[in-house]
């Protein structure tokens, strides 16, 4: 009976096993034996033709696709040919040996009449009298013939030689074996490429198992890579059809495996990758799932560089009849993830039934996952050109925080009489960081949309989230440093939605209290609330004692209201932030800073108190930074002209009053500021006060008055963050006031910590020089900071953060003074 011309019909062959070798230098003799079971059908005589021995090309089935059946038609039931051997044609011409196996010799011959080269396979001569050897040789020839797929180097020719030995010819693969390249360990042959070649030859099985064949040796040695990427399977000896029956051999003795132990039982394949069935001789259970267990333990070894299991062969039983597969190695950049642990442990699961059902099933799981981590490598790339482009962002962004510093710095330093040429090289810069910060904007933008873009290509990545997170993050914290809450509200949704866990803590919204006094005292909580666009105090409920360690709250600003025995009330305000929390300890210190408590007699009339600690500064256009100022004691109201005609009068403050009659406002009320003082005058005074108190006063430095205005929150006003004419003497559109108020005319003008009149009324000299990036020193007197707003200028000069510089010689109708002092306790 002709071989079937149908090139999906299962081969013509029952039962078949052989030992064939490759066609390179790296063969290793076989490490099986086997029988066969032989029919007796008549061998028809039209059988000699090589070239009825060969298979017709088949289209390659495809991975996705459902899974072929293994049924056969009664019809296309596997028989055994026995074809008359042709002698070979004169055109074949021997070259040079390849290899040589336990089976045969593997030969390069040249085909004359085609002017190519072939391999040629030729049974060893010792074993050629051996019906049983020659029968399995002749199957490989017939079983390799058939299976038509681009994977599977196909059988040209059939014979035998003229000293009786049978051989077929191959197409001669040039290339390495797998194993070989694995040894290697080359740069090119990464796990991406490892991948793809083990595709092919799931590819390759997939067919074979459609085609009702089972390899039955499958290992890196039995892959080809060839020269032009080409994948092939090679040494189909001792495969055989899906089932076939295994019969005793009789009649000849035994064959010997390469373990030197013997067996009359068909015991085919290399241990490391054999299944338990195979290992423990149950041919009859074996089939498609034995050729996937041992895909499996090459899967293993290709990512892993080992076997998953190591020994000799009752151990190599034991442990795959276990199913016990160790976890993939980790390495850093690998591709490999839990989802090829998963696959290569259902493949190597010691159960045929449990195992994929063939090599379809797997290579159907290893071509979506192959499909996955492309996209989850084109995806890092994209996260990785996002970030790249991040430090140079930060940079242009400090840059124009810097030139925008520069042009505030220049513009408030000049008079109000200043003209376009004065104010041009503020304005350039300020138009130059414009530009920066759109390219900025536009840069940040630009990642956003990679980092999206990486989120399409694969979903979840967690280098996307997790740098989306970060960029949120960032955004989000800068937002509620500039108490801009609606923009913060925004980037927080998008903090939530790309967290991968590591800002869980932050976006709890608690934070950490841990506060300690010099001496223990009772502690009781206040929570700033707004009202009528006022923080107002509203009470919380009892800490207990000092020390507070650790206490956590919700995020917010409050006031810590100390009672001690025999010591006055006294407040302290805090700002818990989110992931900060709010801590007693000073810079690069770890243990809690205990607050000195004012005793009885410590504070006078009119004084208020400023513990040392941490708190935000910085206007609305800078980053805001945190700054520990130590403790201090303030004036409540700014120097009123009473206090100032007392110093006027005195012998110290003669040399003073002409010039601060002259600058001020000609006329005055007793409970008015003092205005028209210089900076030097204001410095006179304090040090006249000081000699008359005994107590060391003089004017605070910008940190302390800033601190003093606005607590440690960083609010924009004293009295929270919205700016109204209606909460302190400013001047509106409709109104300008022509003098200042008295220093209680304006009780929502109050700070934290009890001072008044520190938003408007009338601007505040502060004992620092007014220093700034554009600075040049000419000879003349250096400007002085001066803060607050006055009755002269808008409510946004009211800010807490915002600075001016003026002539520390002159006097000014809207700038008056307040002393402060150190601690004495």
């Amino acid at each position: 009976m002709a071989p079937s011309s149908d090139d999906d019909a299962p081969p013509t062959r029952e039962g078949k096993r052989s030992a064939g070798e490759r066609d390179v230098s790296e063969e290793s003799p076989r490490e099986a034996t086997g029988s066969r079971a032989r029919s007796s059908r008549p061998i028809p005589e039209t059988q000699h033709s090589p070239v009825d021995m060969l298979a017709t090309q088949a289209a390659r089935p495809s991975l996705a696709s459902a899974r072929p059946t293994m049924e056969m038609r009664p019809e296309d039931k596997p028989e055994v040919l026995e074809p008359s051997m042709p002698r070979p044609a004169t055109r074949l011409e021997h070259v040079v040996l390849l290899a040589e196996g336990g089976m045969g010799e593997v030969h390069r011959a040249r085909d004359t009449s085609l002017n190519r080269n072939l391999a040629m396979k030729v049974l060893h001569a010792h074993l050629s009298g051996s019906t049983r050897l020659r029968a399995r040789f002749l199957d490989e020839a017939q079983i390799t013939a058939q299976l038509a797929h681009p994977s599977i180097p196909p059988v040209h020719e059939v014979g035998e030689l003229a000293d009786g030995r049978p051989y077929f010819t191959m197409k001669e693969v040039h290339g390495r074996t797998l194993a070989a390249l694995l040894d290697a360990d080359d740069e090119g042959f990464g796990e991406q490429r490892r991948l793809e070649v083990f595709q092919r030859v799931c590819e390759a099985i997939a067919y074979a198992h459609a085609r009702g064949v089972i390899h039955c040796d499958l290992k890196p040695m039995n892959v080809m890579v060839g020269a032009f990427g080409e994948v092939l399977v090679m040494d189909w000896g001792v495969a055989r059809l899906v089932g076939a029956p295994v019969e005793e051999v009789t009649g000849e003795p035994p064959v010997t495996i390469s373990s030197g132990t013997t067996t009359s039982w068909e015991i085919v394949g290399t241990p490391a990758y054999m299944p338990p069935e195979q290992a423990l001789s149950d041919l009859n259970r074996m089939g498609p799932p034995a050729d996937v267990y041992a895909m499996g333990v090459m899967l293993y070894e290709l990512l892993a560089g080992e076997r998953p299991y190591q020994g000799n062969m009752p151990r190599l039983v034991f442990l795959a009849s276990q199913g016990e597969v160790p976890p993939l190695p980790r390495r850093p950049g690998s591709i490999v993830d839990d989802s090829l642990d998963e696959i290569i442990s259902r493949a190597m699961r010691p159960e045929p039934a449990d195992r994929y059902a063939d090599a379809g099933e797997l290579g159907a799981d290893i071509a979506r996952w192959r499909d996955g981590a492309l996209r989850r490598e084109k995806a890092l790339a994209v996260v990785k050109t996002a970030r790249a482009r991040l430090p140079q962002l930060v940079r242009r962004r400090h840059e124009a925080e810097g030139l925008r510093r520069e042009a505030r710095d220049m513009l408030d330093a000049l008079s109000r009489r200043a003209t376009v040429d004065d104010k041009r090289d503020a304005w350039v810069r300020e138009d130059e960081a414009a530009l920066i910060e759109r390219e900025v904007a536009a840069g940040m933008a630009e990642i956003e949309r990679l980092l999206e873009e990486a989120l399409v290509h694969a979903p979840g990545l967690p280098e996307a989230r997790e740098l989306l997170a970060q960029h949120a993050f960032e955004r989000h914290r800068d937002a509620e440093r500039r108490r801009a809450f609606d923009e913060a509200v925004f980037h927080e949704v998008a903090l939530r939605a790309h967290d991968v866990g590591v800002h869980a803590e932050y976006l709890s919204g608690h934070a950490s209290l841990s506060f300690t006094t010099s001496v223990p005292c009772e502690v009781r909580l206040w929570r700033h609330v707004l009202r009528d666009r006022q923080m107002v105090h509203e009470a919380i409920g009892d800490l207990g004692r000092t020390p507070i360690v650790d206490r956590e709250l919700p995020i917010g600003s409050y006031l810590l209201e100390l009672i001690a025995e025999g010591r006055p009330r006294c407040f302290v305000p805090v700002s818990l932030r989110r992931r900060d929390g709010w801590s007693g300890r000073r810079p690069r210190e770890e243990a809690l800073w205990p607050v000195k408590l004012p005793g009885v007699g410590d504070l006078a009339e009119g004084e208020v108190w400023v513990p040392e600690g941490a708190c935000e500064l910085g206007d609305d256009d800078e980053v805001r930074a945190s700054r520990w100022v130590e403790a201090f004691v303030a004036r409540r109201d700014p120097v009123k002209f009473a206090e100032l005609f007392g110093f006027l009068a005195s012998p110290e403050g003669a040399s003073h009053r002409e010039t601060t009659l002259r600058d001020g406002l000609g006329t005055f009320r007793h409970d008015w500021p003092a205005v028209g003082v210089s900076w030097d005058t204001a410095n006179a005074y304090a040090r006249w006060v000081s000699k008359r108190e005994g107590k060391r006063w003089r004017l605070p430095s910008e940190a302390e008055w800033e601190k003093l205005a606005r607590g440690v929150d960083g609010r924009r006003f004293p009295w929270g963050d919205f700016g109204d004419a209606a909460l302190c003497h400013v001047r509106t559109e409709r109104w300008a006031p022509r003098s200042p108020s008295a220093v209680d005319a304006f009780a929502t003008d109050r700070s934290p910590y009890g001072a008044r009149g520190l938003a408007g009324n009338v601007r505040e000299w502060t004992a620092d020089l007014y220093l700034h990036a554009g600075l040049t020193l000419t000879g003349k007197p250096i400007p002085r900071a001066v803060r607050g707003g006055s009755y002269r200028l808008p409510i946004e000069a009211a800010r807490a953060g915002g600075r001016a510089a003026l002539a520390p010689a002159a006097g000014y109708v809207d700038v008056g003074f307040r002393l402060v002092r150190d601690v004495s306790w």
